[in-house]
């Protein structure tokens, strides 16, 4: 059974992906431009998973601050690969699937790698490696592939 049902990070999941369709929609039809609010507002909704979930105040406030950290290490060293907000969306993301489970989150590396891979050979053969093309729906299919192979 998906994650999507689950009673207690079922609505998170689903909001998660309204937000990453939004997201993704306003990334191919602006080119690139994305309003930062909805990040901040799912990074909220993720970090309000905490007393959901009851993983620990140690263990939640370690996976909080490895949040920030990869945001923050995302916004520096990968600046030419990933936009600001696809580094904020990818912190939201770990953030909320690490206080589900650990494995959770490996399920979504895994599909995201394929993906990007996918998604890298594509744009680099179609569009021509220097154009411009959106990252957003490659995150928004590997969140949406890896929730639903996880079955919690």
């Amino acid at each position: 059974m998906s994650i999507f049902f689950d009673p207690r990070v079922g609505m998170w999941c689903v909001a998660a992906l309204i937000y990453l369709l939004v997201l993704t929609y306003q990334d191919v039809k602006n080119k690139g431009w994305v309003d930062d609010r909805h990040n901040f507002f799912m990074w909220g909704l993720s970090v309000g998973l905490i007393p959901l979930l009851g993983r620990g105040l140690v263990y939640s406030l370690i996976v909080v601050v490895v949040g920030v950290l990869i945001g923050f290490l995302l916004l520096r060293y990968a600046k030419e690969y990933l936009g600001e907000a696809d580094s904020a969306t990818i912190r939201w993301l770990f953030t909320g699937m690490m206080l589900v489970s650990g494995a959770y989150f490996i399920v979504f590396l895994m599909v995201f790698f394929v993906f990007t891979l996918l998604w890298t050979v594509l744009k680099r053969y179609l569009v021509g490696r220097s154009a411009w093309s959106p990252f957003y729906p490659v995150i928004a299919g590997s969140f949406f592939v890896s929730s639903l192979l996880y079955g919690g």
